[in-house]
């Protein structure tokens, strides 16, 4: 992927959310689940590897532009590490329907990993059927701040970006045996690499 400049890439670092969001409701089913936690890659990936029994970790998945074709997510797990960035981001479900008993589940995923990992985590979902969407912060497995958006048309940057965090639009592909990280213009240059939980 081609590398922006430093202005492009700060703009889009702020704007990261919004445009995460944009994709999910452009994919046509406004429902998701992710996280983001501030440790480093293989940290996380292991220990949420050890939430996923029966699963196995790829390491340093190819990045790929998004394609038309590639028109199905992978339900496989993305870890991704963004350039200059102290959070790592999990894509836990996305355009799928979730209902209340994954989203709870969704969160103490989030909780989880503050507790074990010793740091600040955040899940971030959004609800296909009030159209809604929120997030909720935890700092060594407990609550810190939680916020809610009555509609996923609100902007997310200046709670986001405060926070330092970037959600970038991409999503994992699978095609047989391959698999890689399909990812928006928006995201290009800024994702470092990424693990698949598969």
């Amino acid at each position: 992927m081609k590398t922006r400049d430093a202005k492009s890439v700060s703009d889009s670092m702020q704007s990261g959310a919004d445009d995460f969001v944009t994709f999910i409701n452009q994919w046509g089913h406004p429902a998701w689940s992710v996280l983001a936690v501030k440790s480093s890659l293989e940290p996380v990936s292991k220990t949420y590897l050890q939430k996923q029994p029966g699963k196995q970790l790829l390491e340093n998945v190819p990045l790929r532009s998004a394609r038309d074709q590639d028109n199905e997510i992978s339900p496989a797990n993305a870890i991704v590490q963004i350039r200059d960035s102290a959070w790592i981001v999990v894509t836990q479900a996305l355009c799928v329907p979730i209902d209340e008993d994954e989203l709870n589940g969704f969160s103490a995923q989030a909780r989880s990993l503050s507790a074990i990992l010793k740091t600040n985590a955040l899940v971030f979902s959004g609800d296909d059927t009030s159209y809604a969407m929120g997030f909720e912060s935890y700092q060594n497995g407990k609550v810190e701040q939680s916020y809610e958006w009555r509609s996923q048309t609100n902007s997310t940057t200046a709670h986001f970006s405060e926070l330092g965090v970037y959600f970038p639009a991409c999503y994992p592909v699978t095609d047989g045996n391959e698999f890689w990280l399909a990812a928006f213009p928006s995201a290009s240059g800024l994702i470092q690499s990424c693990n698949l939980i598969v």
